[in-house]
């Protein structure tokens, strides 16, 4: 590419991205994130009714919305003074309770999940392609929402630039 290379020259449009209103549930967004994880998607756009942007998840994000809140410690509790090196082993403890819980919570609609100020990180469609590399890198993600007049029009994927820095070594 010739010229300074801006964000819109990477990013998928809106409407080839996996959007989803925030009035669906979980489920309904882990389905659709399922539906296109062959193309490598793996976050989801959440609306508000106005088609405004309310969230950005991961399915790391999806997944811990039904996760016990247990998962989350560093040691859930010393049994009789012992606590293993690696919590993970104690998992199988809570497989049953797990399993049994994560329907019912998977049917919990994502405004719900969303009950406090989520910070979604942008970029604009005529910002250089390395201001998104450096927001991605730094911010640790791999996917940013691209807006242009106050709307969103696109996500700008890590894969993304990658692929068309590679075809231009070729």
């Amino acid at each position: 590419m010739e010229g300074e290379m801006k964000v819109r020259d990477f990013m998928t449009p809106i409407e080839e991205y996996p959007h989803i209103p925030h009035s669906s549930t979980i489920e309904e967004a882990l389905v659709e994130l399922r539906s296109v994880a062959d193309r490598g998607y793996r976050h989801i756009l959440v609306f508000d009714e106005r088609f405004h942007l309310v969230a950005f998840l991961s399915l790391r994000d999806l997944l811990k919305s039904v996760e016990p809140g247990f998962f989350r410690t560093t040691c859930p509790q010393k049994y009789e003074g012992y606590c293993p090196p690696d919590d993970a082993s104690l998992a199988i403890l809570w497989q049953n309770s797990f399993l049994r819980d994560c329907k019912k919570k998977m049917q919990k609609p994502l405004s719900e999940i969303l009950d406090r100020p989520v910070k979604i990180i942008t970029v604009e469609a005529d910002d250089p392609v390395l201001k998104a590399i450096f927001l991605m890198l730094r911010e640790d993600i791999n996917a940013l929402p691209v807006i242009e007049r106050g709307v969103v029009v696109g996500v700008i994927r890590l894969v993304n630039i990658l692929n068309t820095i590679l075809k231009q070594c070729d």
